[in-house]
């Protein structure tokens, strides 16, 4: 993980920077609090800024490492249906199993 601008990999993330800047979709940026590589909210803060429709803002996981997914994938699954609603086709489900608010 680059920390500074001599290291390698920082064009390939300024790069991902750029393109954030142009996507036109809504987005839900999340990251963990536990996440060793990418620290919250520092990290979010990166990737959030340049999204034009994440205003600035991210989302806390909570007790993930760096594989969100894998270690909270119901809670990503009820950030996201608080942000943009239930699938299309889908019964509302309330409270995912598993999660807290």
């Amino acid at each position: 993980m680059p920390l500074s601008e001599s290291d390698p990999g920082v064009s390939e993330l300024l790069a991902v920077k750029d393109e954030l800047s142009r996507w036109k979709k809504p987005a839900l940026v999340a990251f963990s609090d536990l996440d060793p590589v990418f620290p919250f909210p520092q990290s979010g803060e990166q990737f959030s800024q340049p999204h034009p429709l994440s205003a600035g803002r991210q989302v806390r996981i909570e007790g993930a490492a760096h594989f969100l997914q894998e270690d909270r994938g119901p809670q990503i699954v009820e950030r996201c249906s608080l942000a943009f609603g239930e699938p299309a086709g889908s019964a509302p489900s309330g409270n995912v199993q598993g999660t807290t608010q």
